[in-house]
């Protein structure tokens, strides 16, 4: 009895999974909805596991986005560590095999707007939000960040900041292998870091300036 539901469990997910593909190619054209969910059942002939979908197409882009992460992952442990050597490195190479995952999608351009198109709707913002963090979460893992404090939330909304502009670029980019788009993500990049080095300066020159005016905070 046991063997039978496992192997049910088993059947059901490989069927989630074939509808989910067949939704996401289908958003290129038809948005991001649960009539494409819909869509996506009736032309494989499984109009009922509809159902299966409890938050509709939500569950599809939660899908996409845990296939982006499965698939950084995979090639982030392929590469050498020496060649990053520094998290900055790290966390900017896997930035960008996320645009390349993208990229790499059929009718790319048109199914990347389709899901910023969708994440713009004031009642999905917070959804698409998270499903950016959570990737986001699993970029800076991956680069060995350990943070604990504050700084937790502002490195991978930072990020996530990145990333998405670099997406709205890449609905635009007909360069090969999307090298425009990497280019202006390289640019973001470093101009977060030059932020970052203009923060640490000033706050290093603060208690030199305070001293001369004699301000105290105790």
């Amino acid at each position: 009895m046991e063997h039978t539901t496992d192997a049910s469990h088993s059947f059901e997910s490989r069927e989630v999974r074939r509808i989910s593909d067949e939704a996401i190619s289908l958003m290129s054209h038809m948005g991001v909805s649960d009539e494409t969910l819909r869509e996506a059942c009736k032309r494989l002939g499984l109009e009922n596991s509809f159902c299966k979908f409890h938050r509709g197409i939500h569950d599809v882009l939660e899908y996409f986005h845990e296939e982006l992460i499965e698939s950084v992952t995979r090639s982030f442990q392929n590469k050498s560590p020496d060649e990053l050597p520094r998290v900055r490195d790290k966390v900017g190479y896997l930035l960008e095999l996320c645009i390349l995952y993208n990229a790499s999608l059929p009718n790319s351009k048109q199914l990347v707007k389709s899901m910023l198109s969708f994440a713009l709707l004031p009642h999905n913002t917070c959804f698409f939000a998270s499903l950016v963090f959570k990737v986001m979460d699993a970029v800076w893992h991956l680069a060995g960040d350990s943070a604990t404090n504050f700084s937790y939330y502002t490195k991978r909304w930072t990020a996530g900041s990145v990333y998405i502009s670099s997406l709205v670029y890449l609905v635009q980019d007909s360069s090969e292998n999307a090298s425009e788009t990497l280019s202006f993500m390289s640019r973001r990049i470093e101009a977060v870091l030059a932020l970052h080095k203009l923060k640490n300066s000033v706050k290093g020159m603060l208690p030199r300036v305070f001293k001369v005016f004699d301000v105290h905070f105790d």
